[in-house]
């Protein structure tokens, strides 16, 4: 016959749970950090492509008017063929007879781009999360 021990300890205790729990929550705070930059940069992109394709459309709508089109948000996507909705970004044209400026940003993004049709030239700046109001470059 054997005998038990009534005393033999299985398990963890109180210390090492709490250890253990303090790593995860450290390395999972870490993660979110990494997270939400690639996430930015994901809300980035999207508002980089969507000002590309409202200055495709720009050039298209020119050679049908002979005049670019002013615009703004869903204005935009009514009257330029090719321009979709993009959820959470934002946009804004101005424009006349022979030139156009676009900005564009994503409410979820950290950067607003601008475009200025003169000059070719696409620009990007920094903006906080949730401040995306864009306003195109002046033309003159």
């Amino acid at each position: 016959m054997q005998c038990e021990n009534l005393n033999s300890e299985k398990g963890f205790s109180f210390i090492e749970v709490l250890v253990s729990m303090s790593i995860i929550g450290a390395l999972s705070g870490l993660s979110m950090s990494v997270f939400s930059a690639y996430q930015a940069d994901a809300f980035n992109a999207l508002a980089l492509t969507h000002l590309k394709n409202v200055v495709a459309a720009e050039e298209g709508f020119y050679t049908t008017a002979d005049s670019y089109l002013e615009c703004e948000n869903d204005e935009c996507l009514e009257n330029l063929q090719g321009v979709t909705n993009t959820p959470g970004v934002k946009v804004h044209v101005l424009a006349d007879d022979e030139r156009f400026s676009v900005a564009s940003c994503s409410g979820k993004g950290t950067l607003m781009y601008t475009f200025d049709s003169n000059t070719s030239t696409l620009s990007s700046e920094h903006i906080l999360p949730g401040a995306c109001e864009p306003v195109a470059p002046d033309l003159y």
